[in-house]
């Protein structure tokens, strides 16, 4: 084991020794697993961000093999729309 100097907010410390005193246990063996578990948790987080990067970078490669349409769909859309309540409103079938 190295030794280190950590610094701690007062709450961290509480918590510490709450937990050491609840489970019969040093301070500091308390505060190494702490840190495993924190490591262990940050590591995974690294991973799930390196999976989603990996996610979208195909998600875009695909996005942009795919044909792009010309036309302004909503548009399109609008004016069926206007024709049809135009034919309703002349009685039109």
């Amino acid at each position: 084991m190295e030794r280190y100097q950590v610094l701690l907010e007062p709450e961290q410390r509480k918590r510490l020794e709450r937990i050491a005193r609840r489970q019969r246990r040093t301070l500091a063996s308390v505060l190494r697993q702490a840190l495993d578990v924190g490591l262990d948790a940050l590591e995974r987080q690294t991973d799930v961000w390196e999976r989603r990067e990996q996610i979208l970078a195909k998600w875009r490669k695909e996005q942009a093999d795919l044909p792009r349409i010309e036309t302004d769909l909503i548009q399109e859309a609008r004016q069926e729309r206007d024709a049809d309540m135009e034919r309703v409103w002349r009685g039109e079938p």
